[in-house]
Parts: C-alpha cells; sequence; structure tokens
C-alpha cells in the first residue's frame, strides 16, 4: 500500500507540474507593413467581422490596427504610424510578460545582451542584439510592480503574486474577443541574424521556453503553451517576424487569404499568418 500512495503521489505531482501555468508568456507584438497590406487587412470584411475582435485606433503618439485575442493582441503599423518616425516594413517588437511578481529578478539571463529598465511601474528586460544595433530591441519581457498594478487592475498588489494573463491588457477588449473565431497568439517564427544565434537561444531558454528540437539552422522553444521558432540566416540583417501561429475557437476547413503582400491559412483548430 506504501509504494501505491507513492506511486499515486508521484503521478500527481508530476500532473499538477505539466499544468503549470509560465510563469513567462507572450503578450503582445507590432509589426510594420507596407502601406498596401496594410490597407488591405484594414479594410477586409472578413477580418473584421468574424475572425477576430479587432480595430484601428489612433492614439496619442502611433496609430494601427489592432486584433484582439483572449490573452494576446497584435498591432499593425504602416510605414508612418509613430509620429516622427518612417518603419520600413518588417521591423517588429515583441512584449512578453511576467506571469509572477518578481519572476523576471530570477531570470539568469546574460548582463552581455540584456537592458534592465526598472521604474515605478514596470521591471523592464530589453533584449538587445549588438548584430543590430544597440538601440534596437526585438524582444522585452515586462512585469508589473505595485504602483501600476493597483492603479490599472484596481486590486492590492502582494509580492509574489500571481497575475492574470489579461491583468497586462484591457479586460473589456478581451471579453469582446470571445465572440470571434480568433482566440490567441500561440506560436511566432523569427528570422535571426546566424551570429546572433547563442544570445537568441540563451534568451528564450533561460526565460522559460526550454529548447525542444534542433535542426540544422533552426531552434524549437515551447512553454507548454507557445512555441517560438528560431530560424538562423547568414544574410538576415535585422530580426523579423516570418509566421504567427493562432489558436481558433473550434476546428474548420482548410482556406486561404491574402492581404497584400501576408496570407493567412486556416486549418483545423489552428491559422498561420504569413509575413515574410
Amino acid at each position: 500500500m506504501k509504494y501505491l500512495l507513492n506511486a499515486l503521489f508521484v503521478l500527481i505531482a508530476g500532473g499538477a507540474c505539466a499544468q503549470q501555468e509560465p510563469s513567462i508568456r507572450l503578450n503582445h507584438l507590432w509589426i510594420a507593413l507596407d502601406s498596401t497590406t496594410y490597407q488591405a487587412i484594414r479594410n477586409s470584411d472578413f477580418l473584421k467581422s468574424g475572425f477576430a475582435y479587432s480595430m484601428e485606433k489612433q492614439l496619442t503618439y502611433w496609430e494601427g490596427f489592432y486584433i484582439i485575442g483572449k490573452n494576446t493582441y497584435l498591432e499593425l503599423f504602416h510605414p508612418k504610424s509613430i509620429v516622427g518616425e518612417k518603419l520600413v516594413p518588417g521591423q517588429n517588437w515583441t512584449s512578453y510578460s511576467s506571469l509572477q511578481s518578481g519572476s523576471v529578478n530570477s531570470l539568469a539571463l546574460d548582463s552581455s545582451y540584456i537592458n534592465m529598465e526598472d521604474d515605478d511601474h514596470f521591471k523592464c528586460l530589453n533584449y538587445i542584439s549588438y548584430v543590430q544595433d544597440d538601440t534596437l530591441s526585438p524582444f522585452a519581457i515586462y512585469e508589473m510592480k505595485q504602483l501600476h498594478y493597483e492603479g490599472w487592475v484596481k486590486k492590492e498588489f502582494k509580492q509574489g503574486m500571481t497575475f492574470d494573463p489579461v491583468d497586462y491588457n484591457s479586460r473589456a477588449e478581451s471579453d469582446s474577443s470571445e465572440n470571434y473565431l480568433f482566440q490567441d497568439i500561440v506560436g511566432i517564427t523569427y528570422s535571426i541574424p546566424s551570429a546572433d544565434a547563442a544570445n537568441a537561444i540563451d534568451f528564450f531558454s533561460k526565460s522559460g521556453y526550454p529548447v525542444k528540437k534542433r535542426a540544422k539552422n533552426c531552434v524549437v522553444c515551447d512553454n507548454g503553451t507557445e512555441r517560438i521558432v528560431l530560424l538562423f540566416k547568414d544574410n538576415a540583417g535585422t530580426v523579423l517576424v516570418n509566421s504567427l501561429e493562432l489558436k481558433l475557437r473550434g476546428k474548420y476547413k482548410k482556406k486561404k487569404y491574402f492581404f497584400g503582400q501576408s496570407k493567412l491559412l486556416i486549418k483545423g483548430e489552428t491559422a498561420t499568418w504569413c509575413f515574410n
């Protein structure tokens, strides 16, 4: 009986560990598009009417087309989306978020490619690729601090507390997305300069996305909820987002949609949106 109870404990504990929520999760990303592709997406009846809760937002310093999911969202920009800047198609930035207070401090990331920002609202780890430019940060990890959490979420902050993924976003928009086909972004494929391979692998594996597969010029990192594919290319001058993997509500027949230079392929319970 003792051995049976021990075996049951191992099975239960193992199951609990397998279902544990990752402490770092994708929150959102933006991608700059050419004007034709942006307008095709902005004017698509399919995207706005049934595929996703989406809208164009005009904010103080930028404007863009937003595609909202339950826990994640996508910002699509045109070349003049950000005031005072000219975006190049392919430019992008991804924000990952900490789901537990103190997680960011526990990450053993190499200071040679990480820049830390810390203020009253957020603690932020910026990934700096020296292959590209010291000022360019294609990935970042944010963690809410007490001032922002209590002001935005309207709940009491406690050290070591667990955050809901949507705490970083608009809960009203998250709730509105439940009536649409698109549920969440669950995968990103990046093109990375080969010279930056070691740093990129180190960043993701130490941020809770362990390496699950290695092949020539390709590494797959997966935290059990989201998959990150890193494609290493000798001729890549910057980090690009090749495609996004989207989780859908329901199962659907295979169908392709084209929006300018981008392609959306729906198949089964997922969709793949290709940009490069």
